[in-house]
């Protein structure tokens, strides 16, 4: 029966099908959206705030876990046990996950991670995905490898993934059962991984194999790379405006009656952007905010908008471009 109602529900608007799950008890937060024709079927369901499902996704399990401004897509399969999706995570559009109901089977997947199209991934026994992962598109990770008869001596292997913080893998790559990725790891697109890899790694081939450690960068070099991309968005400044007013001086950008700076609150005013490297004290952030000076705090890759400038709100996709993926601190 409660599989009958699941279905009914798919096929109303957002609002309704939201409320009414809130009145079978369920935790749905404030601005989540389940959208048209999106089917959950799930013991216990928790959807934070703001959340997206849908259109026409299936989402099936048992204890099913979402955390605030996460989008699964349309036409996006989730099907395992134990489902958790934390915050600002993107499963996107034709991702199958799917895991069934056996023991082992549950699917877990940290904050600001993302899924791009056409993955397959089987959770069966379990798959485990650090923050701040990528998963390029067609990219196949599977946790059982079975096809010859294992009673005439056909390979089975059964064993969970784990991917750590920080990871980055391309387009087309193949994880095997029981690989664990460490943390600040990157792979070449097109890889066969059939064994773990070690902490701060650049890893590529068919099968993978170790090419070198990354360095860790220090602050100084941050800094000097933030600014390379400042030069780069005074450049499109003036591309688009057709002008030669933008400007880096020091640390800061100018334009027009805009500012936005690195490390130096000096000369910031309401709807400016300070880009924050250095951990800042409390007091010093309020007394920012309380200016509307907008913050972005690269220590948690969020950025709190206080009366932006239309230049800090541009500035925000721009940066996607270097990698650098922030979100809103609501």
């Amino acid at each position: 029966m409660r599989n009958v109602g699941s279905v009914i529900l798919a096929f109303f608007p957002s609002f309704i099908h939201v409320n009414i799950r809130r009145l079978l008890g369920q935790k749905i937060g404030k601005g989540a959206k389940i959208k048209f024709g999106t089917l959950i079927l799930s013991r216990k369901i928790e959807i934070g705030a703001r959340s997206k499902i849908g259109p026409f996704a299936i989402v099936k399990s048992k204890d099913l876990r979402v955390g605030e401004d996460s989008i699964i897509k349309s036409l996006a399969f989730v099907i395992s046990r134990k489902i958790r999706i934390d915050s600002y995570v993107h499963i996107a559009p034709l991702c199958i996950i799917k895991g069934g109901f056996g023991m082992n089977s549950s699917f877990e997947i940290s904050d600001h991670s993302r899924i791009f199209p056409f993955c397959w991934i089987d959770c069966a026994e379990g798959v485990k995905i650090g923050n701040n992962v990528g998963i390029g598109g067609f990219s196949l990770l599977f946790t059982h490898g079975v096809w010859s008869n294992f009673v005439d001596g056909g390979p089975v292997s059964f064993k969970p993934i784990e991917i750590g913080n920080n990871v980055w893998l391309p387009w087309r790559v193949f994880i095997l059962p029981g690989v664990k990725i460490g943390n600040n790891v990157i792979v070449g697109a097109n890889s066969l991984i059939n064994k773990s890899i070690d902490d701060n790694s650049l890893t590529a081939g068919s099968p993978a194999k170790h090419i070198r450690y990354l360095e860790e960068t220090n602050s100084e070099e941050k800094r000097a790379r933030f600014i390379e991309i400042l030069n780069e968005y005074a450049k499109q400044l003036n591309f688009e405006h057709d002008s030669t007013n933008c400007v880096v001086e020091n640390h800061q950008l100018h334009f027009n009656d805009y500012n936005l700076s690195i490390d130096d609150c000096s000369g910031l005013k309401r709807g400016d952007l300070l880009v924050s490297l250095s951990v800042e004290s409390e007091d010093q952030m309020k007394e920012l905010r309380n200016k509307e000076i907008s913050i972005f705090d690269y220590s948690t890759l969020t950025i709190h908008l206080n009366k932006p400038h239309k230049f800090t709100k541009e500035f925000v996709p721009f940066l996607r471009k270097f990698g650098v993926r922030l979100y809103e601190n609501k």
